[in-house]
């Protein structure tokens, strides 16, 4: 029998939807009762269902229905029992689809316009404004009824306890009726259904792209463009010493640049693995995963969860482990360093490095083995299976342990360092992209990748190196030497002797903690640093930021916007700061809850 070229239906599903069907039936009538069969299908069972999604989610669906009943027919099943595998198949996806937008109480197509959610948060503002005004004076009620409002479309905020006091109420009224935070929470959660959509049709994975969406990773690589040209178009302003510094160069010069928040994380793994070493602590590296029901490569076996819940349920059997090792009898000392990334299908793992004792390490890695394999332990049937849900390697000395773990950490920010071979094993991308999928990876899902454990903060360490003082301080000069000394210093930053001054030595953060946020919730700003009972000042004044142009005005700005976060500025020593303190109190006394002038704001912290 002569080859025939296969068949193309063509049907207008907001786009136009080639399904080629293999050419394998025989007769003409055969051929026009399968046409028949599938635009029935497609037409008035599936379609109907894909209304209210995208013009590209109904082409790839209708692909899939295609390449499922192609699949079917060339494995000799009849026609009939194709067509119910396709549509079987396009409803498995439809589900994920609308279990992915979860609450997301707003039509499909405002999950892509820009300009239909900017008018869903102003909308919603001014409903709950009016909410409001209707219960003035009365808090509680008053969020009751903005909360039951908002928890139609999926944006409400946690309610508080019921012990909670008035003011708490208070706090989440300002917040829910505030345009700019009901915008930045519909795009948010935008944002993250969008790119679980991705992840439900497929996009993401080993035939895809691995970690993130191509959509995600534009949007990613759009965001960074967009902040690197929002902190260049600012400055900052001291407003007790008049000095003027660059947002985006003191950006760079911040723990957010990678390159420097890679050599700060290696600084303190290697003083932490140092510290193991000389106090006899065995370390193992740990890799933990999620129930295969959590992985979107596993087909029907998934259950829809998103990265983030599958990172929570890891988090929930963290938590569990913990809490079951400090009610042992005999007290495990333990410490370390957990890195989160993504598998392929965007599912999280998590790699550990943890020291231990070698006498409790028996029994500390039985009870994270217990706990992280209870979730649907009945999969559990092998060694093998049960090795990939809880996996423990021990590792040879704390050299090996610093070095492994910072191939994670520069494998999962930069891409760059010295490796084996410049492709990912598990992607065969080149390094550098597959950390760049990884880092929007972690941004689009609020997922943090890096975190200590039973170490010293890293804050203390920051402020010390803001540290600038005068005369013969031996103690100082020990503390800043750790840190890496002065600017121009060729001095190498050490964890381990930094953490072993503070074992003798009493170092606190200095604090001024009777501030507020524009929302009226407490707030705490770092002033300086406490060693041994004498204060030491490394922040003075506050720092405003406004906008270049307005700058280069004569006059200057007349509101510029208020700094959370101080920039770097240190003085000499700790004299006058009760006097510093009286001068910022006077500011924000003057300056009020807020003021506005033109279109800048200006917002008093304290």
């Amino acid at each position: 029998m002569a080859d025939r070229k296969p068949l193309i239906i063509t049907l207008l599903t907001g786009c136009d939807a080639k399904i080629t069907i293999p050419d394998v039936l025989h007769t003409g009538r055969e051929i026009d009762r399968v046409t028949k069969l599938v635009r029935e299908s497609l037409l008035k069972e599936i379609m109907p269902k894909l209304g209210k999604l995208p013009a590209s989610y109904k082409f790839r669906l209708t692909h899939t229905f295609a390449n499922v009943f192609n699949r079917e027919v060339q494995k000799g099943q009849t026609p009939v029992k194709a067509r119910n595998a396709g549509a079987a198949e396009v409803n498995q996806s439809i589900k994920r689809i609308y279990r992915a937008m979860g609450n997301w109480g707003f039509s499909v197509g405002a999950l892509y316009s820009v300009d239909a959610r900017d008018q869903i948060a102003k909308r919603a503002a001014s409903v709950t404004k009016q909410i409001n005004s209707k219960c003035d004076g009365q808090p509680v009620a008053g969020f009751c009824e903005i909360h039951n409002y908002l928890s139609d479309f999926g944006i409400a905020p946690d309610m508080p306890s019921e012990a909670a006091p008035v003011r708490d109420y208070e706090i989440l009224i300002a917040k829910t009726t505030c345009y700019e935070w009901l915008r930045r929470r519909v795009e948010r959660m935008a944002r993250r259904i969008r790119e679980q959509i991705a992840i439900a049709l497929g996009y993401v994975g080993k035939d895809k792209t691995p970690y993130l969406s191509k959509w995600g990773l534009k949007e990613f690589t759009t965001s960074l463009v967009r902040g690197e040209e929002y902190l260049n178009g600012f400055e900052i302003v001291n407003d007790e010493t008049g000095e003027i510094m660059d947002l985006g160069q003191v950006a760079q010069a911040s723990s957010s640049n990678p390159e420097k928040r890679v050599t700060e994380l290696e600084v303190r793994i290697d003083g932490v693995c140092q510290y193991a070493e000389r106090n006899d602590y065995q370390g193992y590296f740990l890799t933990m995963t999620a129930p295969s029901t959590y992985h979107p490569n596993k087909g029907r076996r998934w259950n829809g969860a998103t990265p983030i819940e599958s990172h929570r349920l890891l988090q929930d059997n963290w938590v569990k482990a913990r809490a079951m090792v400090a009610k042992e009898d005999s007290p495990i000392d333990y410490f370390g360093f957990r890195v989160v990334e993504p598998h392929k299908d965007a599912c999280p793992h998590w790699h550990m490095l943890i020291f231990v004792k070698p006498d409790q390490a028996e029994r500390l890695l039985s009870i994270l083995a217990s706990k992280f394999r209870e979730p649907e332990s009945d999969e559990l049937t092998t060694k093998a299976k049960k090795k990939a849900r809880f996996d423990v390697r021990k590792l040879k000395n704390a050299k090996h342990a610093a070095l492994y773990v910072s191939k994670y950490i520069r494998k999962n920010i930069t891409g760059q360092g010295k490796f084996d071979e410049p492709f990912d094993r598990e992607t065969g991308l080149p390094l550098e992209d597959s950390s760049r999928l990884v880092v929007g990876w972690s941004r689009i899902h609020g997922i943090r990748q890096f975190q200590f454990f039973g170490v010293e903060s890293v804050t203390v360490w920051r402020e010390v190196r803001r540290l600038e003082f005068e005369g013969e301080r031996e103690l100082l000069s020990q503390l800043k030497d750790a840190t890496g000394g002065e600017k121009g210093d060729d001095k190498t930053p050490n964890w381990y002797a930094f953490t072993k001054l503070l074992e003798c030595n009493s170092v606190q953060l200095l604090k001024d903690t009777d501030l507020t946020t524009r929302y009226g919730e407490p707030a705490e700003r770092i002033r300086g640093i406490i060693v041994n009972g004498v204060t030491y000042i490394t922040r003075i004044g506050n720092w405003l930021k406004q906008r270049k142009q307005t700058a280069d005005k004569q006059g200057g700005s007349p509101a510029p916007w208020m700094v959370v976060t101080n920039c770097n500025f240190s003085n000499k020593g700790e004299n006058n700061y009760d006097q510093k303190r009286e001068n910022q109190r006077t500011f924000t006394h003057q300056s009020g809850t807020f003021r506005e002038s033109g279109q800048n704001q200006c917002y008093a912290i304290a």
